[in-house]
């Protein structure tokens, strides 16, 4: 004897099938749009420091900054919007003897955050002339949401950072003046 199935009956059964996958798999659609979410981000990212780190119109600068003993430091420069935004973001580590050196077009106070940077750091805000104004020293990395900001206590038109720990190993310290020779037009500071 044969039985009849009716249509009626095989979409029940396939409604409950598909009922006890998606209990079998709670938030499969919210994890899909993380999913997706994350993919977007990693693009953008992407789309952001691939040109600045890869050459072309954005290739790396370097400059130095001179302490007041004659030592020099060998410094990137960050003299575009582009690389004074990104900084030392997404960087797996920062060398003992490396540093960034941020020019800004006007001396403000400008404010740092550590969003995005994987250690710390030691931030030196210069004045003009190259003179410390203030330092915020081994910045720890952003462990909250949102960000705390650091400011200085004066106008700055020259932003140094260092790995951490650096600026004391080297002596350096608010109130003393370092000259800044920078590559290409720019005119170095006077000490």
């Amino acid at each position: 004897m044969m039985r009849r199935v009716s249509i009626e009956a095989g979409r029940n059964q396939v409604n409950r099938s598909r009922r006890a996958r998606q209990k079998c798999y709670p938030g499969r659609m919210q994890e899909e749009r993380g999913m997706q979410a994350r993919q977007v981000m990693f693009a953008v990212v992407l789309w952001i420091t691939v040109p600045a780190y890869a050459g072309g119109a954005e290739a790396l600068r370097y400059g130095q900054v001179i302490l007041p003993d004659g030592q020099a430091l060998h410094v990137e420069v960050a003299d575009s919007p582009i690389r004074r935004q990104l900084g030392y973001m997404f960087r797996e580590r920062v060398g003992p003897e490396d540093g960034m050196i941020f020019l800004f077009e006007e001396a403000a106070f400008h404010s740092f955050w550590m969003k995005n940077v994987r250690f710390s750091l030691d931030i030196l805000w210069m004045a003009g002339d190259g003179t410390v104004v203030d330092a915020s020293l081994e910045t720890p990395p952003c462990r909250e949401d949102p960000c705390p900001s650091y400011l200085p206590m004066a106008r700055a038109l020259y932003v140094l950072e260092l790995a951490g720990g650096r600026a004391e190993r080297l002596g350096i310290r608010p109130g003393q003046t370092l000259q800044v020779l920078l590559p290409g037009p720019a005119a170095p500071s006077k000490p």
